[in-house]
């Protein structure tokens, strides 16, 4: 084989070399950004579960306090526009709770002793 022939033949397998490993990089670039998201999700995932779990917990213990009580229809009113996500307490009566997170004040209202 002559020298001519053996060198264009090393410098095509070079630039096939070149473009697997262009290829592989992209490639490895990708598999990170995967990884990444995926342990952002499972990190996000589990702070959703401590939260609906803390939820949870807090709804079981005002159901509780609920049933421990016999409630006028004033307050029976109340909770339900608290419950479509309304503070019912003089700071924020009206407005819509983020998230519909618990409000303390309002809690006091719809739990407290009276």
């Amino acid at each position: 084989m002559p020298n001519r022939q053996l060198y264009d033949r090393i410098e095509k397998l070079t630039k096939q070399t070149l473009l697997q490993l262009h290829e592989l990089e992209q490639i490895s670039l990708e598999l990170q950004k995967i990884i990444e998201e995926n342990h952002n999700l499972i990190m996000e995932n589990h702070h959703l579960k401590d939260r609906l779990d803390a939820m949870n917990s807090s709804t079981h213990i005002l159901n509780q306090v609920v049933e421990k009580k016999e409630r006028s229809q004033s307050v029976i009113n109340l909770e339900n526009i608290y419950n479509q996500g309304f503070h019912i307490c003089n700071l924020y009566y009206g407005k819509r709770r983020e998230n519909d997170e618990n409000c303390m004040f309002c809690t006091e209202i719809l739990f407290g002793e009276h």
